[in-house]
């Protein structure tokens, strides 16, 4: 009965935002604009799969063949119909046209020789039906329970494993304990409340899959986007780039990247700044140096005797700039918002690495 009442007044105060003028509730909704243009990524790896590597940092090319996997249903069962959203009208083949480039981008290459194919990448797509949509879902305990469905759908395991906890006091009445876990993720609830657009590739081995029936599963990447103020025909694209860096990798649990557009950039008059070492100062930190724990070994920085520079995480390799001042060095990535600082000692790099003004301390070492 107290979850109903909550209910009740939930709906109530969304009521009373509704009737504010225009001008109010247009303020209040700039506030969320921001994380719903962030797409939500979680990517595991499984059977010992692992990409490898080319001399300069990339990643060697891999072979990979679609299958429909089909548009995935709502968890509360009702017809796709109901939400009345010609954007999700995309057929099989535009969807895997949208994916091909994305997939391209982490040297993912489509192919059509069975012989020569190494992945079998089946595609499920869809819409969830978020727990606030008070037309199906009628009580808080029915809402916790459509949450949790979706929390596994869409990759939010650490939410999916705290929603579990709530199913398990459904007959007991809502504790002390919960409202206190509600409130450490009441963000993220927010995201998982409202319907989210989605895809879920599925890369499975292709031998096994043609010769043996068999489907290993080899990597596995969700990703998905709030429903609100976006298109999923013009978005899916967008959604896949920004989630495109996780391909075969594992991210460790759920990660939020913005949400990257197409766009048209025209450039005016150019000026040069210097901001490379000569190669006589970067000629120390010659080598491949990779970052010493488990989370953080896919940060990579290879400098080429020449004192030419990559740096690479999950989001794929790019030239570096390099900056070096006796022991400190600093490493900027023209094109993503990455910058590394840090000194040297011997065979070590440590310092930090900011990335969409997020900070994390991270120590790189020299390979041998």
């Amino acid at each position: 009965m107290k979850r109903f009442h909550e209910g009740i007044v939930a709906r109530a105060a969304l009521a009373g935002l509704l009737a504010l003028p225009l001008t109010a509730s247009a303020a209040w909704f700039s506030m969320v604009s921001a994380s719903e243009q962030l797409t939500a990524v979680n990517s595991k790896q499984f059977n010992g799969y692992q990409r490898t590597r080319l001399p300069d940092g990339s990643y060697a090319p891999e072979t990979f063949s679609f299958g429909d996997g089909g548009e995935v249903g709502t968890v509360t069962g009702e017809p796709r119909d109901i939400f009345n959203d010609a954007t999700m009208d995309v057929g099989f083949n535009q969807l895997a046209h949208d994916l091909a480039g994305p997939l391209a981008r982490e040297n993912y290459i489509s192919a059509t020789d069975p012989a020569h194919t190494k992945f079998l990448v089946m595609v499920y797509w869809g819409r969830t039906d978020g727990g606030t949509n008070f037309g199906k879902v009628t009580d808080s305990l029915t809402a916790d329970w459509v949450d949790f469905h979706n929390a596994k759908l869409l990759g939010y395991d650490k939410e999916a494993d705290v929603l579990s906890h709530f199913e398990a006091d459904t007959f007991i009445g809502e504790t002390f304990q919960d409202q206190i876990l509600r409130n450490l993720h009441s963000a993220i609830y927010s995201e998982l409340e409202v319907d989210r657009y989605f895809v879920i590739l599925r890369a499975y081995s292709f031998p096994d899959a043609w010769r043996a029936h068999k489907m290993k599963l080899l990597w596995e990447t969700r990703f998905s986007l709030s429903q609100r103020q976006h298109d999923f025909t013009q978005d899916v694209t967008n959604m896949a780039m920004s989630a495109a860096p996780y391909f075969g990798q594992d991210s460790y649990g759920l990660v939020k990247q913005p949400l990257i557009r197409e766009g048209r950039v025209e450039i005016g008059d150019v000026t040069l700044v210097d901001y490379l070492s000569p190669p006589s100062a970067a000629a120390g930190l010659a080598g491949t140096w990779r970052g010493t724990t488990k989370a953080t070994a896919h940060i990579v920085l290879h400098v080429d005797a020449e004192g030419g520079a990559t740096f690479s995480m999950r989001r794929g390799v790019k030239p570096a700039r390099l900056l070096v001042k006796g022991s400190d060095v600093t490493v900027t990535v023209p094109g993503w918002d990455v910058l590394f600082e840090g000194s040297m000692r011997g065979d070590t790099l440590q310092g930090s690495v900011s990335e969409y003004q997020s900070r994390a301390r991270v120590t790189l070492e020299r390979e041998r």
